[in-house]
């Protein structure tokens, strides 16, 4: 009995136009809030009560 190599996997091309707007609207609808944009808002800086301050990066 002969044993046969594995053959190699098939290569699938996941930089195509489709898959890269996919992939950049699930980005947009990761990374944007209510919360975030309203710190942009305020220069980048929210801080609350003077105890919490929170800075974007």
């Amino acid at each position: 009995m002969s044993a046969q190599a594995p053959s190699a996997p098939q290569k699938v091309n996941l930089r195509r136009p489709d898959v890269m707007e996919a992939v950049q609207a699930q980005v947009v609808a990761h990374y944007r809030s209510e919360l975030v944009d309203r710190i942009r808002a305020h220069g980048g800086i929210l801080s609350a009560d003077g105890r919490l301050t929170i800075k974007l990066a």
